[in-house]
């Protein structure tokens, strides 16, 4: 999972998927003529036997079954696609009737319907089928699969029983159900499977894994920042808790460590010898953590958004720190590579965000660093690798490749207040410039042909304190927006896209912290050799000219 899991994060996940649906259907609404709207239809077929109904004066959709087909509703791949699209304001109750075996994908996406009223024969929930509504309870009678993202931001959710029909819970099929405190697996006894960050960012402050679970996912409860401990049948052939920390039952394997659980420092058995993905991710109360020389292997998002942890070590025998390992860790001050002979992958984002980590010192085993590795360290003030390392090279803290072709990562504390990049270098990834501290101006030279787009994957990026940005006339190609919390504008005021046309050969120059005025002028060099001979002769054959005049009279 390369997503992100910081609260920031889920904040946007949450705002601009349903902004998408609200426009997206209110764009079907508005596009139907007046006559048209008046004469929409209340009711049509959506499935293999299943008819729709609306009723206006309860605001009330009833999906009922014909007697005949399988009673399964279609999928979509796009709410704003079915027939009663439209409605999407004025639903409150969504009504299934008996009959109906299945709720399509993406069926009631975004509708925030105060009740959902499933009936006895629905024994499936297609992916987001019932995703984005406003209800308070949700009754699952007789189903047996909840999809993936079936009841996603369902936020107002405040409890959910799972009963003994259920199989199957999706990847994300209640993230983000904020005020879902109680999910209660007491009578799962044909629950088999729990997906991937099943449970993200819900109110839990318990949860128990029946005997009969054989499946979980990676992630399941990151941000429930209300879970102290998570309860594994003891019957549980697959899957134990140590004190609430959940493993493989050989312990080889740490797999979920609930968010709310405080620990001073946590020392991971010499038993283990895989970290799950995202194993300890938002555990905000893990003071600081011993890894064993078991461990190969730091697995992405691992100890994400570990806000406690102060120092990091990393055994002697890691070969690869993961995708944004150790992203966010606001606390993380130093990072102990000492003895690390065998290190060869740093991946995306590893140390991202990592807001008071002051310098970084990386092996000369490394060979493969990526992107956004080092990003968003406002406090880091170099980075220094070994001059051996046959991949990289530092020049003044700043990384680059070998070759000084492609510049890295500029520190976000370097104490630099003006930089120009060196002629060698000829792409830019821009994230290497994100959450700057010090650096007011920035000139890339007309080596440089690509400048990347910038990414709001994780929080942090912020270019803020530039107040001049020189680009050469080189630049070929350009991200969609790389300067992204800069505006930019000619000299008459008219915003401009980051384009190549537009940015290719400019100086900009900040009339404040985000926006940018086109301003070329240069200072003077007086004046060039050229024009002092121009001027020379031009005086000379006036004083010529003046003195013929002179004589002819």
């Amino acid at each position: 999972m390369s997503d992100s899991y910081s609260k920031d994060t889920n904040n946007l996940r949450k705002i601009l998927p349903a902004l998408a649906i609200a426009f997206a259907f209110a764009a079907v609404a508005f596009s139907l003529p007046l006559d048209q709207t008046d004469a929409a239809p209340t009711s049509g077929t959506c499935g293999d036997g299943v008819v729709w109904n609306f009723d206006g004066d309860t605001h009330t959709i009833s999906v009922t079954y014909t007697g005949s087909g399988t009673g399964r509703m279609v999928d979509l791949d796009d709410p704003n696609k079915s027939d009663y699209a439209y409605l999407w304001s004025n639903i409150d109750n969504i009504v299934f009737g008996e009959g109906v075996t299945y709720v399509g994908a993406c069926a009631f996406e975004g509708f925030g319907a105060k009740t959902i009223t499933l009936s006895s024969t629905i024994v499936e929930l297609g992916n987001a089928s019932l995703a984005h509504n406003d209800v308070t309870e949700l009754d699952l009678k007789n189903v047996d699969t909840i999809g993936r993202m079936a009841i996603y931001d369902c936020e107002k959710l405040t409890s959910i029983d799972i009963s003994s029909k259920v199989k199957t819970i999706g990847d994300y099929a209640f993230d983000m159900c904020f005020a879902l405190e109680s999910v209660d697996t007491s009578d799962a006894t044909s629950l088999v499977s729990i997906g991937h960050s099943a449970f993200v960012a819900t109110a839990l402050t318990s949860f128990y894994v029946p005997a009969t679970v054989t499946s979980l996912g990676t992630g399941i409860f990151v941000e429930c920042f209300d879970l102290p401990a998570i309860d594994v049948d003891d019957a549980n052939p697959n899957y134990i808790d140590v004190d609430g920390v959940v493993y493989d039952t050989d312990m080889t394997t740490v797999l979920l460590y609930p968010p709310a659980r405080a620990c001073s420092v946590y020392e991971i058995p010499d038993s283990v010898t895989t970290l799950a993905q995202a194993a300890f991710a938002t555990g905000y109360k893990i003071g600081a953590v011993t890894i064993p020389d078991t461990i190969t292997v730091i697995t992405d998002n691992a100890f994400e958004k570990c806000t406690a942890l102060k120092t990091i070590k990393i055994p002697a025998t890691v070969t690869s720190i993961g995708e944004y390992a150790f992203a966010s860790c606001e606390g993380i001050e130093s990072v102990d590579f000492s003895g690390t002979t065998v290190l060869q992958s740093i991946g995306n984002g590893a140390f991202l965000d990592n807001i008071k980590l002051k310098t970084m010192d990386i092996p000369a085993s490394v060979t493969f660093i990526g992107m956004r590795a080092f990003a968003a360290c406002s406090e880091l003030q170099y980075i220094a690798i070994d001059s051996s390392n046959p991949n990289y090279v530092t020049v003044d803290g700043i990384l680059y490749d070998k070759k000084m072709e492609n510049l890295m990562q500029f520190p976000g504390g370097c104490n630099m207040t003006s930089f120009t990049i060196p002629s060698t270098v000829t792409s830019v990834d821009i994230n290497s410039f994100s959450n700057l501290k010090y650096l007011q101006s920035l000139t890339f030279p007309d080596s440089v042909t690509n400048i990347s787009d910038a990414t709001t994957t994780h929080p942090g990026f912020s270019m803020s304190p530039l107040v001049k940005i020189s680009i050469g006339n080189g630049l070929k190609t350009v991200g969609a927006h790389p300067f992204i919390d800069h505006d930019f504008f000619d000299k008459d005021g008219k915003g401009l896209q980051q384009t190549v046309k537009n940015l290719k050969g400019h100086t900009f120059v900040g009339v404040d912290a985000h926006h940018m005025i086109m301003d070329d002028s240069k200072p003077s060099e007086g004046f060039p050799l050229w024009a002092i001979v121009v001027i020379v002769i031009v005086v000379l054959v006036a004083i010529i000219g003046i003195a013929m005049w002179k004589r002819s009279r």
